[in-house]
């Protein structure tokens, strides 16, 4: 439970992404990479979320990824 649900809540406020995105993404690692991949999915999913702020077509994803935080273009990090 801790690992699956406690932790990403935890760090994904502390780099900005949305609980449910680093849940996904620590499921995600899990399933692909087991514990290596549970350890590397959040700054994975950090990185994408910035990337999908910057291409377009995908703003809405890292809108999401981010808690609604815009980081596209010409924006700062709240």
């Amino acid at each position: 439970i801790e690992a699956s649900f406690i932790t990403p809540f935890l760090v994904g406020r502390r780099v900005s992404i949305n609980p449910l995105a680093a849940i996904l993404a620590v499921v995600v690692g899990a399933h692909v990479w087991g514990l290596s991949g549970m350890i590397l999915a959040l700054p994975y999913a950090a990185t994408l979320r910035i990337a999908f702020s910057y291409i377009r077509g995908f703003e809405a994803v890292g809108i999401w990824m981010g808690e609604g935080k815009d980081m596209g273009p010409g924006k700062e990090p709240a």
